[in-house]
């Protein structure tokens, strides 16, 4: 095991939304995390989407309690609900995790396309931070290496299905049909584009595209064949909508009852948003039907088989990467032996060669125990 692995980290599978989306961050505050948690750990990478998040760290300086504690005065989040919901792991547990996280295994939808990217992102902006040194370099390089060859070796994510795709589909199953149907989509980033690439597949009747800036609203809707509107046209995009899905980094509710107006008759709304862009007391009004990011399901099953070679693959690189850290561990000692068997008078020797051999082969038994 390698005891300078460390992790801490809020996924969707151990905290709620209402916690995950205090520490969601931006490429500002990511950069920033990294930088004032200095006094903690000597390397440090945070990875952070709508989904989890996570830091991993090696030469620790700090209790991982005094972490939540900096985390909840960072983020301004109470610290009692950051320790309830937070999980720690040590040495090869995190090499494992962060494995699975890059090849998909570890997503709500098993194969995600887009995590290995965001693995990918978050250690070369650790690199540029200066905050990776050789333990996470190592880990970092191995796992984005392990997310490649599940791509490469298995079908995992050529079914893997989307959030957007699944979106989608639940309007479509709400609404019975989207022929005809118009879909207000909210945001214009990559899922939002995404999404707007599913509605057009299924054909629905027409889409619009509200976003800050009306020239990048008007692209993505020009893409499907949409209309696009500027975020002063959402209470009007509302009005002429069947359904909604929204999609935004808004730190502030987008649709809440003030934007909705009175009766706005039966509407299915889907908030992929994290922090969510949805207020969820408008699930209160008649007619308006409200699903959340995590509330979607997959009824599609990935093939067990398939899962069985990317979890194969992840322990083939789980233990190339320990062998690694594990012969870098003992590097220095073995260097220190062979530089003091050359100052020996004895140098040269087949006595002084046989005494050199047996150190460096019990040094080596010593850390593989």
């Amino acid at each position: 095991m390698n005891a300078d692995l460390h992790y801490l980290g809020l996924t969707l599978r151990t905290a709620s939304p209402a916690v995950r989306e205090r520490l969601r961050c931006d490429e500002s505050t990511q950069w920033s995390v990294l930088v004032d948690l200095q006094d903690f750990a000597s390397e440090r990478m945070v990875l952070s989407t709508c989904e989890r998040f996570e830091m991993y760290a090696s030469g620790l300086h700090q209790d991982s309690a005094n972490w939540v504690s900096r985390l909840g005065e960072l983020f301004e989040a109470d610290e009692a609900s950051l320790q309830s919901q937070i999980r720690v792991m040590h040495g090869d547990d995190v090499m494992w995790h962060l494995f699975r996280v890059a090849g998909g295994l570890d997503s709500r939808l098993i194969g995600e396309p887009h995590i290995l990217g965001q693995v990918r992102h978050s250690f070369l902006q650790a690199l540029e931070c200066g905050t990776v040194g050789p333990i996470l370099s190592a880990m970092g390089r191995a796992a984005i290496f392990t997310g490649r060859r599940i791509r490469r070796e298995t079908p995992i994510h050529a079914a893997a299905r989307s959030s957007a795709t699944l979106a989608v589909d639940w309007v479509r199953k709400k609404l019975g049909s989207l022929g005809g149907r118009t879909v207000l989509l909210v945001g214009t980033g990559r899922l939002a584009t995404d999404v707007a690439g599913c509605l057009a597949v299924q054909r629905s009747g027409k889409i619009l595209v509200v976003g800050r800036n009306l020239e990048r609203a008007e692209e993505v809707a020009n893409n499907v064949g949409g209309e696009g509107l500027t975020i002063h046209q959402l209470v009007d995009g509302i009005r002429r909508a069947d359904a909604i899905i929204t999609c935004t980094a808004s730190p502030t509710f987008l649709v809440d009852r003030r934007t909705m107006g009175d009766g706005p008759g039966p509407l299915a709304i889907v908030d992929l948003g994290v922090p969510r862009n949805v207020d969820p007391a408008v699930s209160t009004i008649e007619g308006v039907t409200l699903c959340h990011l995590d509330d979607l399901a997959d009824d599609a099953a990935t093939s067990q088989e398939w899962i069985a070679a990317a979890e194969g693959i992840v322990s083939q690189e789980v233990r190339r990467t320990h062998d690694w850290l594990r012969a870098r561990a003992v590097a220095p000692a073995i260097s220190a032996l062979i530089q003091a068997s050359r100052n020996s008078t004895a140098a040269g020797s087949r006595e002084s060669r046989q005494s050199l051999h047996f150190c460096i082969r019990h040094l080596k038994e010593a850390v593989a125990a």
